[in-house]
């Protein structure tokens, strides 16, 4: 959880947004409530609410904040720190998913994920050196 936290802080900080205000506070939440296993969130069925409708009040939370903000919070930031926090959120679930299928499991998938980006930059240096 504490990496995903890392993760989101910084496409926060890419895009000029503060994470310890009212957006950065509620996008935090949405991620940790993506991040958090099931079985940590046994204590929403007492409550008598699913972890979908406490998503969508987050989301709109995230909405109605464009409105209380006077303009200093826009519909495109909510738009990035709604898929900044699935982003993140949902590649930290499922990283943690694969650990307990074991260590060769999440080796696998780190591994996927660097020789992708390594690629990507190569890509992207050599389609920079054409122009």
């Amino acid at each position: 959880m504490l990496l995903a936290t890392i993760a989101l802080y910084e496409v926060l900080v890419m895009t000029k947004q503060r994470i310890f205000s009212m957006n950065g506070i509620i996008t935090l939440l949405l991620m940790w409530l993506v991040v958090v296993p099931d079985r940590y969130l046994d204590f929403l069925d007492k409550l008598h609410i699913t972890e979908m409708e406490v998503i969508f009040i987050l989301m709109a939370l995230l909405l109605a904040n464009t409105v209380f903000s006077r303009n200093k919070f826009h519909f495109d930031q909510v738009g990035i720190c709604m898929v900044a926090a699935f982003y993140t959120g949902f590649g930290f679930h499922y990283l943690a998913l694969t650990r307990e299928a074991g260590l060769m499991y999440v080796l696998f998938a780190l591994f996927i994920v660097w020789s992708t980006d390594t690629g990507l930059i190569l890509l992207g240096k050599q389609l920079a050196s054409i122009n």
